[in-house]
């Protein structure tokens, strides 16, 4: 008679709780699950933010290059400046320093340029245009971080028999000279930048058109 008891103590004793064993292999289950869970909730966040700092980024590109075109397209030649035949001071890759028509008596002049962050000899370098006022040079874009100093590109205007502007070869020192200068009909600028050192980069680049002429502030009738 003892039997079937003790049949049935054993069934009601399984039935109040798990075995060690099964107990370790729902925590296992479960530190796994957790494991998937905290693994694709960060690829999200790292995904989120890389998005926004390039959706950053290409703000901060998009305003230098908006408010350097904006300016490079009133480029303008001064008159009573001796030796000043072009709208430009001096060129290079990593600088342009020219006249520009900002709505005032005279051309005002703009100096924009790229160059390495304080107590650095290279880049990441930040992006600058400053406008001579008042005897002084004010700052008028502090961009964000870029990549390369190498920013502008200097082309000829298309002839008929050559459609496509040629690149005009400007040393990496820069020049001067007005001759040279004066060949200048389009400006390519190429903005690399990032929210900061670390984060991903992100590419603008635009092609303008400027115009060669004598300034002179009276209205035609």
């Amino acid at each position: 008679m003892s039997y079937p008891l003790t049949r049935t103590r054993r069934s009601q004793a399984g039935s109040d709780g798990f075995t060690l064993l099964e107990l370790s292999i729902a925590m296992g289950i479960f530190s796994i699950l957790a494991m998937l869970i905290m693994y694709t909730l960060n690829g999200f966040v790292t995904l989120q933010n890389q998005t926004l700092n390039r959706f950053y980024a290409t703000s901060s590109a998009q305003n230098i290059i908006d408010q350097l075109s904006k300016d490079i397209r009133t480029a303008i030649t001064p008159t009573g400046i001796a030796g000043q035949s072009t709208p430009f001071v001096s060129a290079s890759p990593t600088s342009l320093t020219f006249y520009a028509n900002l709505g005032g008596t005279s051309p005002t002049e703009i100096h924009a340029y790229a160059t390495p962050l304080p107590g650095s000899s290279s880049c990441p370098c930040q992006f600058h245009e400053d406008v001579y006022q008042n005897g002084a040079w004010t700052p008028r874009v502090d961009g964000g971080y870029v990549v390369g100093l190498d920013v502008f590109s200097y082309f000829t205007a298309p002839t008929p028999s050559q459609p496509q502007p040629a690149l005009i070869t400007i040393p990496s020192t820069g020049t001067t000279n007005q001759t040279t200068l004066s060949q200048v009909a389009e400006i390519g600028i190429n903005i690399s930048t990032a929210i900061n050192p670390q984060s991903p980069l992100t590419t603008v680049n635009s092609l303008i058109e400027i115009r060669n002429v004598a300034f002179d502030p009276t209205p035609t009738s």
